[in-house]
């Protein structure tokens, strides 16, 4: 595999980007790339047109959800594109391109020529917040982009020794990986992730429950415990017994 350098961008071009796509006066619109890695002789950029098979999956997405209501099915949405984001990027370059803020700006705001503005445009409607193109300072800020978040997932759940590596990648809405998991000390252990999203759906709990009880529940446990030592088994057992003693 070639490494390829990634576009970057900061957030006042992405804003204005932003704005430019709004208003659409986004073909008027001077900037410049930079590049985080340095370039030598050898080096390759990555450019629209090593997102070409991305564009084309992510159309095919968009083309089965055009007619449907995104506060019923986009969930859905966001389940799919997470191994079309997630495979395109691992295959080109590392985590460490794949890490900066400057990348994703640049996918979600500039990349073949706003496609993929207008595709979060699309999957939010009018309730879309600047943040979902990553325009935000934040420390959370893989959390926080529509298309980072979904690389993020992709990458801390792939498993290749599953029928479907990205099983657990899939499940959860984006409030449960942002809040109850990506934002969290146990989203760091694969094991406690995939027990965690198999306990809060065969147990039906409801996103007041989960915030209300459980994470606090787990974060008491954790405080005196610690879980990088359990299995999957073994960490869905303590789930269970959690659930149990916080009714």
């Amino acid at each position: 595999m070639i490494n390829k350098i990634l576009p970057n961008i900061d957030i006042e071009t992405a804003q204005r980007a932003w704005e430019s796509h709004s208003h659409q006066s986004f073909n008027d619109l001077d900037y410049r790339v930079e590049f985080v890695s340095e370039r030598d002789h050898s080096s390759v950029e990555l450019n629209d047109a090593d997102l070409v098979d991305l564009h084309e999956q992510l159309s095919e997405i968009r083309s089965k959800y055009e007619d449907k209501n995104m506060k019923r099915y986009g969930g859905d949405v966001d389940a799919e594109i997470v191994e079309s984001i997630h495979s395109c990027f691992q295959s080109q370059t590392n985590v460490y391109e794949l890490s900066q803020p400057g990348f994703w700006m640049w996918l979600s705001n500039m990349a073949i020529d706003g496609f993929f503005w207008g595709f979060i445009k699309w999957r939010f409607g009018n309730d879309a917040a600047p943040i979902n193109w990553g325009i935000t300072t934040s420390v959370n800020f893989l959390i926080e982009g529509y298309f980072s978040r979904a690389w993020l997932k992709g990458h801390k759940m792939y498993n290749s020794e599953y029928s479907d590596p990205y099983k657990y990648a899939r499940i959860g809405s984006s409030d449960i990986w942002r809040s109850h998991i990506l934002r969290q000390e146990f989203g760091q252990d694969q094991e406690f992730v995939k027990a965690f999203l198999d306990t809060i759906y065969s147990n039906q709990l409801n996103n007041d429950k989960i915030r209300k009880v459980l994470i606090p529940a787990i974060r008491a446990w954790t405080a005196n415990a610690t879980f990088s030592h359990l299995d999957y088994t073994e960490c869905k057992n303590l789930l269970q017994e959690l659930i149990k003693t916080h009714p």
